[in-house]
Protein backbone atom coordinates (compact mmCIF):
# COMPACT_ATOMS: atom_id res chain seq x y z
CA UNK A 1 0.00 0.00 0.00
CA UNK A 2 2.97 2.02 0.88
CA UNK A 3 3.78 2.27 -3.36
CA UNK A 4 0.39 2.84 -4.44
CA UNK A 5 0.23 5.91 -1.88
CA UNK A 6 3.70 6.91 -3.12
CA UNK A 7 2.64 6.81 -7.05
CA UNK A 8 -0.72 8.72 -6.27
CA UNK A 9 1.01 11.00 -4.90
CA UNK A 10 3.32 11.59 -7.95
CA UNK A 11 0.29 12.45 -9.91
CA UNK A 12 0.42 15.82 -12.54
CA UNK A 13 -2.42 16.84 -14.17
CA UNK A 14 -3.72 17.19 -17.43
CA UNK A 15 -7.09 18.68 -18.84
CA UNK A 16 -8.60 17.06 -15.28
CA UNK A 17 -6.89 13.77 -16.08
CA UNK A 18 -4.55 12.95 -13.02
CA UNK A 19 -2.07 10.78 -14.48
CA UNK A 20 1.12 9.22 -13.26
CA UNK A 21 3.97 8.14 -14.99
CA UNK A 22 7.26 6.49 -13.78
CA UNK A 23 10.54 3.77 -14.04
CA UNK A 24 10.28 1.42 -11.49
CA UNK A 25 12.30 -1.64 -11.21
CA UNK A 26 9.27 -4.53 -10.93
CA UNK A 27 8.39 -7.54 -13.07
CA UNK A 28 5.34 -7.33 -15.00
CA UNK A 29 2.97 -8.85 -12.62
CA UNK A 30 4.12 -5.84 -10.06
CA UNK A 31 3.86 -3.20 -12.47
CA UNK A 32 0.48 -4.64 -14.10
CA UNK A 33 -0.87 -4.51 -9.95
CA UNK A 34 0.94 -1.59 -8.93
CA UNK A 35 -1.12 0.60 -11.80
CA UNK A 36 -3.88 -0.61 -11.74
CA UNK A 37 -4.39 -0.07 -7.44
CA UNK A 38 -2.70 3.59 -8.00
CA UNK A 39 -5.48 4.19 -10.71
CA UNK A 40 -8.32 2.77 -8.48
CA UNK A 41 -6.72 5.11 -5.74
CA UNK A 42 -7.02 8.15 -7.73
CA UNK A 43 -10.18 7.42 -8.98
CA UNK A 44 -12.23 10.05 -11.43
CA UNK A 45 -10.64 10.09 -14.90
CA UNK A 46 -7.13 9.03 -14.31
CA UNK A 47 -4.19 6.89 -15.84
CA UNK A 48 -0.59 5.29 -14.81
CA UNK A 49 1.74 4.18 -16.80
CA UNK A 50 5.02 2.48 -15.53
CA UNK A 51 7.64 1.26 -17.35
CA UNK A 52 10.69 -1.05 -16.16
CA UNK A 53 13.62 -2.25 -17.80
CA UNK A 54 14.23 -5.35 -16.10
CA UNK A 55 16.09 -8.34 -17.16
CA UNK A 56 17.59 -6.19 -20.09
CA UNK A 57 14.13 -5.98 -21.61
CA UNK A 58 11.96 -2.77 -21.72
CA UNK A 59 8.45 -3.02 -20.45
CA UNK A 60 5.39 -0.58 -20.55
CA UNK A 61 2.19 -1.19 -18.78
CA UNK A 62 -0.80 1.07 -18.68
CA UNK A 63 -4.34 1.33 -16.66
CA UNK A 64 -6.94 4.21 -17.23
CA UNK A 65 -10.08 4.74 -14.90
CA UNK A 66 -13.27 3.40 -16.65
CA UNK A 67 -14.38 7.50 -16.59
CA UNK A 68 -11.19 8.11 -18.87
CA UNK A 69 -11.75 5.05 -21.32
CA UNK A 70 -15.10 6.66 -22.08
CA UNK A 71 -13.67 9.97 -22.64
CA UNK A 72 -11.70 8.09 -25.55
CA UNK A 73 -8.47 7.65 -24.07
CA UNK A 74 -7.75 3.60 -23.80
CA UNK A 75 -4.89 1.98 -22.30
CA UNK A 76 -3.53 0.87 -25.91
CA UNK A 77 -3.72 3.69 -27.20
CA UNK A 78 -1.45 5.58 -24.64
CA UNK A 79 0.91 3.43 -25.33
CA UNK A 80 1.37 3.47 -28.77
CA UNK A 81 3.91 6.04 -29.11
CA UNK A 82 5.89 5.24 -25.90
CA UNK A 83 5.79 0.88 -27.49
CA UNK A 84 7.92 2.71 -30.75
CA UNK A 85 10.02 4.20 -28.66
CA UNK A 86 11.20 0.91 -27.00
CA UNK A 87 10.59 -0.75 -30.50
CA UNK A 88 7.83 -2.67 -29.69
CA UNK A 89 4.07 -2.98 -29.80
CA UNK A 90 1.32 -2.34 -27.88
CA UNK A 91 -1.94 -4.25 -26.46
CA UNK A 92 -4.48 -5.03 -24.21
CA UNK A 93 -7.72 -4.26 -22.83
CA UNK A 94 -9.44 -0.38 -22.98
CA UNK A 95 -8.70 -0.37 -18.46
CA UNK A 96 -5.18 -2.19 -19.19
CA UNK A 97 -2.75 -2.33 -21.98
CA UNK A 98 1.21 -3.24 -21.96
CA UNK A 99 3.89 -2.66 -24.42
CA UNK A 100 6.97 -4.60 -24.79
CA UNK A 101 10.47 -4.25 -26.31
CA UNK A 102 14.44 -4.86 -26.93
CA UNK A 103 15.17 -1.13 -26.31
CA UNK A 104 15.42 -1.47 -22.42
CA UNK A 105 17.61 1.78 -22.54
CA UNK A 106 14.49 3.97 -24.01
CA UNK A 107 12.02 3.38 -21.31
CA UNK A 108 12.64 6.45 -19.54
CA UNK A 109 12.22 8.74 -22.99
CA UNK A 110 9.08 6.10 -23.59
CA UNK A 111 7.63 7.20 -19.85
CA UNK A 112 8.27 10.73 -20.77
CA UNK A 113 6.58 10.96 -23.61
CA UNK A 114 2.87 10.07 -22.31
CA UNK A 115 1.87 13.36 -21.10
CA UNK A 116 2.45 14.05 -24.98
CA UNK A 117 0.42 12.03 -26.25
CA UNK A 118 -2.31 11.71 -23.47
CA UNK A 119 -2.72 15.80 -24.31
CA UNK A 120 -2.92 14.59 -28.09
CA UNK A 121 -5.78 11.85 -27.15
CA UNK A 122 -7.45 14.30 -25.32
CA UNK A 123 -7.92 16.70 -27.95
CA UNK A 124 -9.30 13.89 -30.09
Amino acid sequence: AGRVDEMAGATVSHDGVRLVHSVVDADADTLRDLAQKTVEKLGGDAAVVLGSAQGGKALLVAACSKPLTERGVTAPALLERAAAVIGGGAGGKPGLGFAGGKLADAVLPAVESIPARLEELLAG
